[in-house]
């Protein structure tokens, strides 16, 4: 799971994003409900929630929604964030020796698969602990698309060590439907990100121009969103088969 947020690898400042990460959720989450039925009666589960962005736009369509990070300081602010809120439930630890007394709708994976040294156990639990019928959904970058062999090295979901693993649409396919899923949609989404954090990942992650990274944001980028889709980033929707 995301071990750094807020000046890591990933982010220059995750939390100052919030309204960003949680326009994309939304969107998400809009996908997702084409798949669901009666959402205001089911229960979801996100593998690697961070600060809880994506539980507070769902508790807002769903019954209960839970989340696990292995980031300590994350689930804090997650807690801090959604308060007492009976609809949501907020835990730190490792989701492969978390357990769960009852089953679960829908279970995301947003922008974790990549970090994990063993998908294909987290997927066998998530099979274990979705309703008959249950939906997973997960999102990560596509090594096998044209921007990815164009880019090399360079491409910007090329990132170790912090991406342990690296899927095409065909290999993400193939690894759900051996785990007993049946792929429903397959989409290259369109994202919102801030112009900031783009930059911060051009200028000071790829290459050595943070002077010019401080000089834009001395000028105002920060206030800047983005929006993009290079068809490198998928948003895969499986259901549980059997059961």
């Amino acid at each position: 799971m995301i071990k750094t947020f807020g000046g890591g690898a990933d982010y220059t400042d995750y939390a100052a994003d919030k309204e960003i990460y949680k326009s994309n959720f939304r969107k998400r989450i809009k996908e997702l409900l084409a798949f669901i039925d009666n959402p205001i009666e089911k229960s979801v589960f996100e593998i690697g929630c961070a600060y809880g962005f994506f539980i507070e736009e769902a508790i807002k369509h769903f019954n209960e929604v839970w989340g696990i990070d292995i980031s300590e300081p994350a689930i804090e602010y997650a807690k801090n964030s959604l308060g007492k809120n009976p609809k949501a439930s907020i835990n730190f630890g490792d989701y492969l020796s978390f357990e769960i007394d009852h089953k679960f709708d829908l279970i995301c994976m947003w922008d974790t698969i990549e970090h994990l040294q063993e998908p294909g156990k987290f997927v066998e639990k998530a099979f274990r602990d979705l309703n008959s019928n249950g939906i997973i959904a997960i999102t990560t970058g596509d090594i096998g698309s044209l921007n990815a062999h164009l880019r090399g090295k360079k491409w910007r979901q090329y990132k170790p060590p912090v991406h342990l693993q690296y899927f095409t649409k065909k290999s993400l396919k193939r690894l759900l439907v051996q785990k007993g899923f049946k792929v429903l949609k397959v989409s290259y989404i369109w994202n919102e990100m801030s112009l900031n954090n783009a930059l911060y990942i051009i200028l000071c992650i790829r290459s050595n121009h943070k002077k010019l990274y401080d000089f834009l944001v001395k000028i105002g980028i920060k206030k800047i969103k983005i929006y993009i889709n290079l068809r490198d980033y998928m948003f895969v929707i499986a259901r549980k088969n059997g059961g």
